[in-house]
């Protein structure tokens, strides 16, 4: 029975070839389109869902005023908001992490050299985006002398070598600690790009350590909502924050 149906269906294809080559090829096509559309959602809608705790990360947000008369939403804040929300709102985030990018930088290890994506942040970033440690501690940033880099790095400067306590020098200028190496992490991370990164508090850092200026915004801002806070509600408590405290 199969085997007649075939032979018609057969057929029926040879007998209109073109009718039959526009219907397969639009058939193929949108199936193609539905895949990759339906690809792109997943990615979309579990972006940032390598942290185990993602549904209650946040990143600090600022308002600006065009001269155009435009509102704008900026991701890029003023390092002050940080210490603010830590210290005036403590029932409303458990951690909060400054960050701030320190661009394609210069690794040297003996005679190797390359360059690699670094970011300086507090010491609270990597526990709350559940970084996977694969070797030395996730609250390495905590010493100012150590940095923590990930896999690929680790990999690309100490080969096969256990890479915990070993020094790299920055710009040939920095020197650094491995005091951590972490699993890379995936594209859709917000901090994905990050090859490494270093102590907030380490001299280098200085102007932003010290920076109490509402108006510079220069850094980055990421929370973690005390359990049963919306970000509504967040957002709303601190929506005048403008001043220093």
């Amino acid at each position: 029975m199969f085997k007649s149906y075939f032979r018609i269906a057969w057929r029926h294809l040879t007998n209109n070839k073109l009718y039959s080559v526009i219907n397969i090829a639009g058939l193929g096509t949108g199936m193609a389109i539905a895949l990759v559309i339906g690809l792109w959602i997943a990615d979309e809608v579990s972006f940032d869902h390598y942290a185990v705790n993602h549904s209650r990360l946040a990143a600090g947000m600022c308002i600006q005023y065009g001269g155009d008369g435009q509102v704008y939403n900026i991701d890029v804040i003023a390092a002050p908001m940080g210490q603010a929300l830590h210290d005036k709102f403590p029932g409303l985030f458990t951690r909060t992490a400054l960050m701030h990018g320190a661009g394609k930088r210069l690794y040297t290890v003996g005679d190797k050299h390359l360059y690699a994506n670094s970011l300086y942040a507090q010491p609270d970033l990597p526990s709350m985006f559940s970084f996977r440690m694969l070797a030395g501690s996730v609250d390495a940033l905590k010493d100012p002398s150590t940095a923590m880099i990930s896999k690929s790095l680790a990999t690309s400067l100490y080969g096969n070598a256990d890479p915990i306590g070993k020094t790299f020098r920055i710009d040939n200028q920095l020197d650094f600690r491995v005091g951590g190496v972490y699993d890379d992490l995936p594209a859709n991370t917000s901090l994905y790009t990050a090859e490494a990164f270093f102590p907030w508090s380490n001299p280098a850092n200085s102007y932003y350590i010290n920076n109490t200026d509402w108006g510079d915004h220069n850094g980055n801002l990421y929370v973690e909502l005390a359990p049963h806070v919306t970000a509504d509600r967040a957002s709303a408590a601190i929506r005048n924050l403008c001043t220093p405290f």
